[in-house]
């Protein structure tokens, strides 16, 4: 439609005194203030929202679904967050200041969540079952002798007892790193194999912490990061009673 499509601009609206009260919608080709109608013909023209609030009436009147089209706001921050949306997004984008009011009236807990949340933390706790797993098969075997696999938790995860088998033969860190190179955990041991494995760890808890706000998943992964960071800062004051040089405390510690 080219210059005939129709745009709209936000109008401030005034009280008597001179304070703003809402903002009016006002046909205007002005590209100041220019705002992005959604609901609109092909020209552009607001079409206004019963388009879609007709069919929620349908729904919730015929059918006996209760939903309202202010609805979408909760759906659309609650599967936001469920897919990743670190709640201070989804609050800005809302437009709240407070993030407390998206927790409070616009996240929905629903069985579907508590599921997922449940996954997260099996996931994250089954991921290292199975490095304490490869830990304790590597060192058993180099340092103490010992084959036993009695030491193991018999919980295995995204390795199996073969490739156990194959970590007990390693004779140092770049054989294990092979071995490990046909899991998915490929990667995550660099040189320092306690050091990398805890940042590994840290790293998932943290982006459960970060991005499941609302739910137990993210109470697990911060317990989880703050027995990390514990043990950090007790590397931190053993190696400087012991006055070890600050480049090597460094390399012991996840950050």
């Amino acid at each position: 439609y080219g210059k005939k499509y129709k745009q709209y601009v936000l109008e401030q609206v005034r009280n008597k005194y001179g304070k703003l009260i809402e903002y009016k919608v006002v046909e205007n080709n002005s590209k100041s203030n220019r705002v992005e109608m959604v609901f609109t013909r092909k020209d552009g023209t607001y079409s206004g929202t019963d388009i879609v609030r007709y069919p929620f009436k349908i729904i919730h009147y015929e059918l006996g679904i209760k939903c309202r089209f202010y609805d979408l706001r909760g759906s659309f921050a609650t599967i936001s967050l469920r897919n990743g949306c670190e709640i201070k997004d989804i609050s800005d984008v809302l437009g709240h200041k407070r993030i407390e009011t998206t927790e409070k009236y616009y996240i929905f807990t629903t069985k579907e969540n508590r599921i997922m949340a449940n996954k997260i933390i099996e996931k994250a706790l089954k991921q290292k079952i199975d490095l304490l797993n490869i830990v304790w098969t590597y060192r058993c075997t180099k340092y103490y002798g010992i084959t036993n696999q009695d030491y193991l938790i018999n919980n295995y995860y995204r390795i199996n007892k073969d490739i156990v088998n194959e970590i007990e033969k390693a004779e140092n860190i770049d054989e294990l790193k092979q071995i490990l190179d046909t899991t998915i955990y490929k990667g995550v041991i660099q040189n320092d194999m306690e050091k990398d494995i805890k940042k590994f760890n840290y790293n998932i808890n943290k982006r459960i912490f970060r991005n499941k706000t609302l739910d137990l998943s993210m109470v697990i992964g911060y317990f989880n990061m703050i027995e990390i960071e514990k043990e950090s800062v007790i590397t931190i004051i053993e190696g400087i009673r012991y006055k070890l040089p600050q480049i090597d405390i460094e390399r012991k510690i996840i950050i």
